[in-house]
């Protein structure tokens, strides 16, 4: 049996179903994957299955893949075909449709275990997922003998499910579950068969995704040849559980799950059952694919609801503050799909709303700044007299804490349909009433004080007119189906030209004047009788964000007061433990919602992370932000640049701007100008292969540029040395600068921050710098007064002073040799001159 052929066939026969009775609808594939461009149903070939649905019924918890009921036709050894209806759902929904979604299929479980002839069977109680199915007992050698007995189960299993929908939505009036709507139907027919053209037209075009597509069919191929199954079912439940995982520390850490190692596969293996591992290579591949797909998409799951980015100066913390405030606030935006430009733009675009609030904490930062206080206004009254009251203010952190848990509400209009069919009921009703009465029901026509009067109602339902002005005049016979193609075809009237002309267009015939009286009496019946209400939809809370820059300056005690404890997890409003404290100025309630991220900053040189607060350390997660020096290395800079603006032509405005830049700051020869687009396409396609280049696409090329991530290392090295890593010197003071500009960096930066270092202790500042910019100063033996009386260290102690390379006239010499910045840089290096 084929595979394409038994869809075309499974598709006929539920076409035909539909056909012969337009209430009975069902799904066909709506997006094509790769690989499945012309397949009708969701499902692939290598898989050896294919599924539709009859019921619209959302679910939508994270890791979803499948839809919650399904009839699946799966193909067995020896083209067998074995068919079933399958029942899967999350045991931990995560919103009020999900919750009620298993409460349904829960209803349904006991009542499809004795339906002869079919066969029950379910998943393990110890399955994260609810999963069970029904059965045909028998495998088909072809589609057509299985078509009994499948007419069987569905009458079967449809009606209990319609009834238990029914119930659930008499007890939970806002669950969403219907069967798909005949025009539903078309559509998504209609959709499927432009799919189908498209790809036609377009069978040669490359797609992006063929690795992971390779693994996904890799894995799919090997399943079914040893259980004899589809894979399909446990991609799903395998989603679902990492979305378990996630929320269940006990079960494995979320830096396990993010880092991704062997002892996440074991307690997957341990968590699903009825899965024999033989083929691991396969499940490892497939599995590494699964997590790191469900981390990316999941991204704002992981970020930690308190945080802490701590390090040196010029580590890129402020920077990284803005894309994690990003990926919380508005996770659909990917950082790896925008330039920096963007990216800014779209931070301040969510600083703009609300969404992301930043402010920076300092000595004398206070609980009434950031949380509330008694803050003097001047009240000027109308005759110009002055007087200074005192009012209650909401500080920094309640201000976006109120925002965070202002409800959202979402208005639609809701339009209570009334179709075709109510209009024409309504006229037959109409004309009877005025018919009994012995007055016909008069409609009018174009013509003014004209019109037609119904005079008689057949046995076909179909209306009989006559002209008013006389009982002599020919009968006009209008059919319900003639009109409702016609009204149809026009819904407004007023958008016809020529009556005679477009009616028999649509309808053929004459009786034209006939039908427009008719369509019009129906169309300002539906303009009439159609309701529109306005619904508010209550939605879920947006992230918000607090970023708190120097976090450790200030007294995070006083400045949180009794905040430090709500803020904690467990301790937000809507969790398990939520608190809520009565605020000492304004007496109201508060307590800090769930969406509300705070993201602090913390440069280590200022103050060190075992130094904090304790409190403050127990409910943050901290990340230790490193000097970077690999980011300073050339070839790292250009990829880094290619990446950023992939989806750029060459010749883009805004892409050769920040090249020039680049090119500008690392000196770039000729011939690296003349090679760089088919190293580009190199790059494109390694990507595609998984193939890594560590060494770097453009090392081979020589750039006029001093090593920076060679000298920022070498300075860190003896920093740490003589200190500790936390005072380390940031790659940012490096970042965009070139031979002549990283002076200015050295003297306005960097050469100050290692006399806040070293307390203004010059010999240690030559331990790191060398003698290119430290020297011994020459002083006079007699340069203190003459005092005999007291005998000093002092006279013997050495004084040094830092060349600056800024001024002509500094005149430096070693030994013969004139210095220069640059030749002083080669000395730090260890490096001749």
């Amino acid at each position: 049996m084929n595979y394409h052929e038994l869809q075309v066939k499974a598709y006929n026969w539920l076409k035909h179903l539909h056909d012969t009775n337009p209430d009975f609808t069902f799904s066909v594939r709506q997006k094509a994957s790769k690989g499945a461009e012309q397949n009708y149903f969701i499902g692939t070939e290598r898989s050896r299955y294919f599924s539709t649905t009859f019921w619209n019924i959302p679910v939508s918890y994270p890791g979803s893949s499948t839809d919650l009921i399904n009839l699946v036709f799966a193909l067995k050894k020896g083209n067998k075909l074995s068919l079933y209806i399958q029942f899967y759902q999350t045991k931990d929904p995560n919103n009020d449709q999900n919750q009620y979604a298993l409460e349904l299929i829960r209803n349904i479980k006991p009542r499809l275990k004795n339906l002869d002839p079919l066969v029950y069977g379910e998943g393990k109680e110890t399955l994260k997922m609810e999963y069970f199915a029904i059965y045909l007992p028998e495998l088909y050698d072809s589609f057509e003998s299985s078509i009994h007995d499948l007419n069987t189960m569905l009458e079967k299993v449809i009606h209990i499910v319609d009834e238990e929908i029914t119930a659930m939505k008499n007890t939970h009036p806002t669950f969403k579950a219907n069967r798909f709507l005949p025009k539903e139907q078309e559509r998504m027919i209609s959709k499927m068969y432009e799919r189908f053209d498209r790809y036609s037209a377009n069978v040669n075009d490359e797609e992006n995704e063929e690795e992971s597509w390779t693994i996904l069919e890799d894995f799919d191929t090997w399943f079914v040849k040893n259980y004899d199954q589809p894979s399909g079912i446990f991609h799903g439940m395998i989603f679902g559980f990492l979305y378990q995982i996630s929320h269940s520390k006990d079960l494995i850490s979320e830096e396990k799950l993010n880092e991704y190692d062997s002892e996440t596969i074991e307690i997957i293996k341990k968590e699903i059952p009825n899965f024999d591992y033989e083929g691991l290579d396969y499940f490892e591949k497939f599995l590494d694919y699964t997590v790191k797909n469900f981390t990316t998409f999941h991204s704002v799951m992981k970020q930690p609801l308190n945080q802490i980015l701590y390090g040196p100066p010029g580590t890129g913390k402020t920077y990284n503050t803005i894309n994690k405030a990003i990926q919380i606030a508005n996770p659909d935006f990917v950082l790896s799909d925008h330039t920096r430009k963007q990216i800014k733009e779209e931070y301040k675009k969510l600083v703009d709303e609300g969404r992301i609030v930043f402010t920076t904490f300092h000595q004398s930062m206070s609980y009434e700044d950031f949380i509330e206080g008694i803050k003097p206004k001047i009240d000027e009254d109308e005759n110009g007299n002055k007087k200074v009251i005192y009012e209650v203010e909401s500080g920094i952190f309640k201000r976006i804490a109120d925002k965070a848990r202002k409800p959202r509400l979402k208005s639609e209009n809701s339009i209570t349909p009334y179709t075709f069919d109510d209009a024409w009921s309504d006229l037959v009703q109409d004309a009877n009433r005025h018919l009994e009465d012995g007055d016909p029901l008069v409609l009018t026509i174009q013509t003014p004080n004209l019109g037609l009067r119904i005079v008689d109602i057949s046995d076909k339902g179909n209306l009989n007119l006559k002209p008013i002005y006389s009982e002599d005049s020919k009968i006009y016979t209008i059919s319900y189906s003639r009109a409702e193609k016609l009204q149809q075809a026009f819904p407004d009237l007023s958008v016809i030209k020529n009556v005679n002309t477009e009616f028999r267009e649509v309808i053929g015939g004459s009786n034209s004047t006939a039908y427009w009286s008719v369509l019009n009496y129906i169309n300002n019946k539906i303009k009439e009788k159609s309701i529109t209400e306005v619904k508010e939809e209550t939605l879920p809370p947006l992230p918000h964000v607090l970023i708190i820059d120097e976090i450790n300056r200030g007294n995070v005690s006083q400045i949180f007061g009794e905040l430090i404890t709500l803020i904690e997890e467990d301790k937000r409003i809507g969790n398990n433990e939520a608190l809520e404290i009565t605020l000492p100025y304004s007496k109201d309630k508060f307590g800090v919602p769930s969406n509300l991220y705070i993201i602090g900053t913390m440069n280590t040189a200022d103050r060190s992370v075992e130094a904090l607060d304790t409190a403050l350390r127990r409910r943050f997660s901290f990340e230790e932000m490193s000097p970077k020096p690999e980011l300073l290395n050339p070839s790292a800079m250009i990829e880094n640049l290619l990446w950023e603006y992939k989806s750029y032509e060459w010749t883009d405005k805004e892409y050769l701007t920040e090249e020039n830049k680049l090119f500008s700051v690392l000196g770039v020869s000729e011939d690296f100008k003349k090679e760089k687009e088919g190293i580009w396409e190199q790059m494109k396609e390694d990507k595609k292969n998984n193939i890594v280049r560590e060494s770097g696409y453009f090392q081979r090329f020589d750039f006029e540029r001093i090593d920076f991530e060679k000298l920022l290392t070498i300075i860190n090295n003896r920093i740490e040395k003589l200190i500790d890593k936390d005072h380390a010197i940031g790659h940012a003071y490096f970042i965009g600068k070139d031979n002549t500009t990283i002076r200015d960096s050295f003297y306005k930066n960097i050469i100050p921050l290692l006399q806040e270092y070293f307390f203004g202790d010059y010999g240690k500042i030559g331990l790191v710098l060398g003698k290119g910019f430290v020297k011994k100063k020459v002083t006079e033996s007699s340069v203190f007064a003459a005092f005999d009386d007291y005998e000093s260290e002092y006279s013997e102690r050495e004084s040094y002073e830092i060349i600056d390379y800024r001024k002509p006239d500094h005149h430096y010499k070693i030994g013969d040799t004139d210095m220069d910045f640059s030749k002083a840089l080669l000395l730090l290096m260890n490096q001749s001159v």
